[in-house]
């Protein structure tokens, strides 16, 4: 979320959801921007089983999110959201269901 606001314009506009469904045991976050997105390599090396000279971020932070999340147990989605900026879909688990 700080990220949303931070690096786009004053007039950003950022939504968060929160769902726990009682048949998945996960907790589903889901942030939209409507600022001007997380770049596509960006969005690709996050996806990537490692960062290289050729595929990486521009910095650390979706790292640390991302590596946070895995460690965690989670899953991390990031997605154009339509028409402007980044829709950011986590998952963990409920503390009923870490391990």
């Amino acid at each position: 979320m700080t990220n949303a606001i931070e690096h786009n314009a004053a007039d950003v506009s950022v939504t968060v959801t929160v769902e726990c469904p009682d048949d998945d045991g996960m907790v589903h976050l889901t942030i939209a921007d409507t600022g001007i997105g997380i770049p596509e390599t960006d969005r690709e090396a996050i996806g990537l089983p490692e960062e290289t000279p050729l595929t990486h971020t521009r910095g650390l932070g979706l790292w640390i999110l991302y590596w946070t999340i895995q460690t965690s147990d989670g899953t991390i989605e990031l997605e154009h959201n339509d028409p402007s900026g980044t829709l950011v879909r986590i998952s963990l688990p409920t503390a009923s269901q870490s391990s």
